[in-house]
């Protein structure tokens, strides 16, 4: 078959947001524990496990059975007790939170205006986050217009540094309103996008089956193959790791003084 008859079968190109189940099926070996070694051969689970890979002559790798230098190492993952905010993302999500109500995650449009949601879907998917986040913040009193009978109103959203903040409205007895500022957690915003519908994914511009909004919180870690992240022998019974392999060490311990 020639190289223009091969090209032809190419359809498309797609890049989206691996899942948790996805970074799941594509992994060896789930990494929970964080002894290296034991009598000298890599620890099951741990981050030399050798379902991952071998990089030393005397093992073969688990999956695929081959030796260091044929086998180019598998991905392993660590399940986190604690979702963690991608850094990279959190002005997304921030915009996504700006767009949907705080406690029902509807979207904060009039979806029963036809003229606007088809003019929405005609656009490509990442413009239609920037008009739905224009309209959502058109107003500076926003509440939920879910006609299942939310209506709450909504909250503001801060960045500061590597956290997000939710300020509450609190309307009291005397009628005066006070602002109430807690930090919003990995877990209690993973909680919001969760929630988000199939309909209104695609409306914000995200897709149900490769991007869900709440890929974007870290709930699964994945590990890198050894090869990635080589020890380095000084001898017979010494050896120094990769920075890399330090720091999931820390990783793995925080998260199982967490579980």
């Amino acid at each position: 078959m020639s190289e223009i008859d091969i090209s032809k079968r190419i359809r498309e190109i797609r890049f989206s947001i691996a899942s948790p189940d996805l970074i799941r099926q594509m992994s060896s070996a789930q990494i929970t524990t964080p002894e290296l070694y034991e009598n000298n051969c890599p620890k099951f689970s741990g981050l030399f496990d050798l379902r991952m890979g071998t990089q030393d002559n005397l093992f073969l790798c688990k999956t695929c059975k081959c030796n260091m230098k044929e086998c180019s190492g598998h991905f392993g993952y660590i399940d986190l007790a604690r979702k963690v905010y991608f850094i990279h993302y959190l002005l997304t999500v921030k915009k996504i939170l700006q767009c949907v109500c705080y406690k029902c995650s509807s979207l904060l449009i009039n979806k029963t205006d036809d003229t606007f949601v088809k003019k929405l879907r005609k656009k490509a998917t990442n413009i239609r986050i920037k008009l739905v986040h224009k309209m959502c913040n058109s107003h500076s009193k926003k509440t939920c217009l879910n006609y299942d009978g939310c209506g709450r109103l909504q909250p503001h959203y801060l960045k500061e540094g590597t956290n997000l903040y939710v300020v509450h409205k609190i309307k009291n007895t005397d009628g005066t309103i006070d602002e109430r500022k807690k930090r919003l957690s990995a877990d209690d915003c993973y909680e919001i996008l969760r929630k988000i519908s199939d309909e209104d994914c695609e409306l914000l511009g995200f897709s149900p089956k490769f991007s869900r909004p709440e890929w974007l919180i870290c709930s699964v870690l994945p590990v890198p193959p050894p090869c990635v992240r080589p020890s380095v022998k000084h001898d017979a019974n010494l050896r120094s790791e990769d920075d890399l392999t330090y720091k999931l060490l820390d990783i793995i311990k925080a998260n199982n003084s967490l579980l």
